[in-house]
């Protein structure tokens, strides 16, 4: 019998659902440092709270786990990242602060 904790549970679980996933989530307050392939960008329609918009996907492998996932950013800060992208940059520190509407990111290349 296991003697996890229910916390240690859900994040197991948490875990697993990620690694399913073909898309990357990172957490608010998450870094994350990402290889970005200028060959793997694509522009899609999506749909937020009822609103149509724009956004960017990336295909990028995450330096620490080996895992090719896709990003998905708003046009505002795909234009922020892709400045890197258009400067050479493929490795990427990427930080997450907020949520919601109220997210922000910040690009670093390392």
């Amino acid at each position: 019998m296991s003697t996890s904790t229910p916390n240690q549970i859900f994040e197991q679980i948490e875990q697993a659902a990620q690694a399913q996933s073909k898309y990357l989530k990172i957490q608010p307050g998450q870094t994350m440092v990402l290889k970005f392939d200028a060959n793997k960008i694509q522009l899609v329609d999506r749909e937020i709270e009822n609103r149509k918009s724009k956004a960017v996907q990336y295909t990028v492998l995450n330096v620490n786990d080996g895992q090719e996932k896709i990003l998905s950013l708003s046009l505002s800060w795909a234009l922020n990242l892709n400045e890197l992208l258009k400067a050479g940059y493929t490795n990427i520190k990427v930080n997450r602060r907020g949520s919601g509407l109220d997210t922000s990111y910040n690009f670093v290349p390392v």
